[in-house]
């Protein structure tokens, strides 16, 4: 509550009130038209005086005498549109009744509704406790701190360490997360008694682990526009997340179906496997790295868990339409077909050299004759250079080419397209199943390749884009491996320092 309990509860009631503080009229008679009920609601030891709204929270102001004191707890909750409008009071009774009154609390609500769908109830609330002559108690007690002989602390200031203790639990966070969580109880119990099928949750899309973007508050001013339909920021914000969430889950979906599909692929694979000892199949071992995965997870937080599984699900799920698609079963097959499209693509190198060198070769002859004249001038060097530069400079070129590759400029053409034609018989010999290198098939089979050496850790795959995936070293795995050298330099030094000693006796 801000700075005055009298204030606050004339504009929730709509009342004119006046504060014996301020010593002058709280005016909110204007808001009756919106505000639909107004009741008290009071503890049995609390006196009759306190039915009256002005009494009541005049008294509660009066007790409190520091300037920065709490008057009172002003709690602000929105009512459900489907309810009928008469039974609200009864909800809201029901509920302050049963969480704040039978806990001491003095309670006065009023539920206000302008009609523009927003129905909400305001809840002021006492923050001392009556005793049983209805005077209020305090907030607190001052609790002086002991140490282990059980003496009091003395501080350098001369004052002793002490601590607050609150003689209630109306402040503690545990205590609001139970009023959220009786507040949908109830008014979830109204919907049943209506034969409404709505449920309604107060907690956040996190604490129930829903992988939903939540909304932002639009506010009364972004509200106002959006009903008159101008857009704004915040409701773009808004439009946004809720494109986002429809879009998850529809994903989310689809990977439930995956998942299902997957699973059941799994069990079929288990009884087979207690049946027959076999070699896994890919397939085997693409199911066991999603558990080897989940098993890596246990200690993640739950949105971890949950996108790194989706990843893992897909990954998974493409990879196991690719193979089946491309009737690739055993590890066996899936090996030959990665050394068969590294083959190809290393005879596609050679070819591409082949014709290179041929090309360069070719360039060599056609200029040789202008680079060695002009080599051979002595005089006017410079003018044939400039007039013949893209001849010479074709020749040099040849020439480093050539060399690079250890062969000279008079090198068999013919020899070389003999070798080429081997290779593009060898080349064309290849299957259209055999998937080119920089194709998004042969990709696929680099990321299964992943897969496979992560639940074979030491099968060792022959094409180098295949390797297995060496796991990476921890800095604690770095230090100890530091620490080793240098304890082994240490115990080196030392033994060639003591040899060295010894030797010298052995002289003396």
């Amino acid at each position: 509550m801000s700075s005055s309990a009298v204030a606050g509860a004339a504009y929730a009631a709509g009342e004119n009130l006046f504060s014996d503080y301020e010593q002058r009229i709280k005016y909110y008679a204007y808001k009756k038209p919106e505000v639909l009920y107004s009741e008290i609601l009071l503890p049995a030891n609390a006196p009759e005086k306190f039915n009256d709204r002005e009494t009541l929270w005049n008294s509660a102001e009066s007790v409190e005498t520091s300037y920065n004191s709490q008057l009172a707890r002003n709690i602000v909750a929105a009512l459900p549109n489907e309810i009928p409008k008469e039974q609200l009071p009864e909800l809201v009774r029901e509920f302050c009744n049963e969480q704040f009154v039978k806990k001491g609390m003095c309670c006065d609500f009023s539920i206000h509704d302008k009609g523009d769908g927003n129905p909400h109830a305001h809840i002021l609330l006492t923050l001392r406790s009556l005793d049983e002559n209805g005077n209020w108690m305090p907030k607190c007690r001052k609790e002086y701190d002991l140490d282990e002989n059980g003496e009091r602390i003395k501080l350098p200031s001369g004052e002793y360490k002490s601590h607050r203790v609150d003689l209630t639990d109306w402040n503690k966070r545990e205590s609001c997360e139970l009023w959220r969580s009786e507040w949908a109880k109830i008014q979830n119990k109204y919907y049943e008694k209506n034969n409404i099928d709505v449920q309604i949750d107060l907690r956040s899309y996190e604490r129930r682990e829903i992988d939903k973007l939540p909304s932002v508050h639009l506010g009364p001013y972004a509200s106002g526009l959006e009903k008159q339909g101008v857009e704004t920021e915040l409701g773009n914000f808004n439009r946004a997340i809720e494109e986002h969430n429809k879009e998850k889950m529809t994903l989310l979906e689809l990977i439930g179906k995956i998942k299902s599909v997957i699973s059941e692929i799994a069990d079929k694979l288990r009884r087979l496997r207690t049946n027959s000892v076999k070699e896994p199949t890919l397939t085997e071992i693409l199911i066991d790295y999603l558990e080897i995965r989940k098993s890596g997870r246990s200690d993640w937080g739950f949105y971890a868990k949950q996108n790194c599984s989706i990843k893992d699900l897909k990954e998974v799920s493409s990879a196991i339409v690719f193979l089946n698609n491309n009737n690739i079963i055993k590890l066996e097959d899936y090996q030959k077909l990665i050394e068969s499209a590294n083959r190809r693509e290393s005879i596609r190198k050679k070819i591409e050299e082949g014709k290179q060198i041929i090309s360069h070769l070719k360039d060599a002859r056609e200029t040789k004759e202008v680079y060695l004249t002009w080599k051979g001038k002595t005089y006017f060097k410079d003018g044939y250079r400039k007039a013949h530069s893209e001849e010479i400079d074709k020749f040099i070129n040849a020439k480093k080419y050539l060399k690079i590759h250890n062969l000279d400029t008079d090198y068999s053409i013919a020899s070389i397209e003999a070798e080429l034609e081997i290779l593009q018989k060898e080349f064309n010999a290849f299957g259209p199943d055999v998937p080119k290198k920089d194709s998004d098939e042969f990709k696929e089979l680099i990321r299964i390749s992943k897969i496979v050496s992560a639940v074979l850790g030491d099968m060792e795959l022959k094409d180098k884009g295949a390797q297995p995936v060496k796991e990476k070293e921890t800095i604690q795995g770095k230090l100890d491996r530091f620490n080793d050298t240098v304890k082994q330099n240490k115990e080196e030094e030392k033994t060639k320092y003591e040899t060295k000693i010894t030797n010298k006796e052995e002289v003396r």
